[in-house]
């Protein structure tokens, strides 16, 4: 049993929280985007870029939670914790 939770804890501390942190940041980053554009209507047209950020920024975090409910023996995700 301890080396279950030495594993988990392994687990937790590191890959998990890298990506958990890295989700967060990628949060923070696409709302200051976000309120960059609502504050100055100069920029506020359509245009690819801003399809391209949207996009990427959800395609990223579906794929991120995939990757934690992902439960094969050869991942490591909040499943198999």
């Amino acid at each position: 049993m301890d080396q279950r939770f030495a594993k988990w804890k392994r687990w937790l501390v590191g890959d998990i929280c890298e990506e958990i942190v890295e989700l967060v940041t990628n949060k923070h980053i696409f709302w200051e985007i976000q309120d960059m554009i609502k504050r100055n209507p100069n920029i506020q047209k359509p245009n690819s870029f801003y399809r391209f950020i949207g996009q990427t920024y959800y395609d990223y975090g579906v794929i991120a939670v995939r990757r934690q409910i992902k439960c094969d023996t050869q991942s490591i995700s909040f499943v198999r914790c």
